[in-house]
């Protein structure tokens, strides 16, 4: 989930029964999202070639010519992901 910027949580509040309400994470209804969060997996794994990983929209492709290269390549992207202070969901 990537962090709203302050304008964009006060654009998507919203008031219920409950009370005011605004999204603290930038939710994937928004045009701009899916966008976002691309720019931000090429900007983490920037240094890795085309030929570990590629990303499209909220999907990270991991690829490998033989099963070894393809666990390294794994093993270099949960790095960064890591480092960037990124988690994975198993299930997705």
């Amino acid at each position: 989930m990537l962090r709203s910027d302050l304008k964009i949580e006060k654009k998507t509040a919203f008031t219920t029964g409950q009370g005011l309400w605004q999204f603290k994470v930038m939710p994937f209804g928004l045009c701009d999202a899916p966008a976002a969060f691309e720019r931000l997996m090429e900007t983490v794994l920037r240094e890795l070639s085309s030929e570990a990983c590629l990303v499209y929209l909220d999907d990270i492709i991991i690829i490998g010519r033989t099963f070894q290269e393809h666990l390294n390549n794994l093993c270099k992207v949960f790095k960064r992901l890591q480092k960037a202070n990124l988690k994975l969901r198993p299930k997705k």
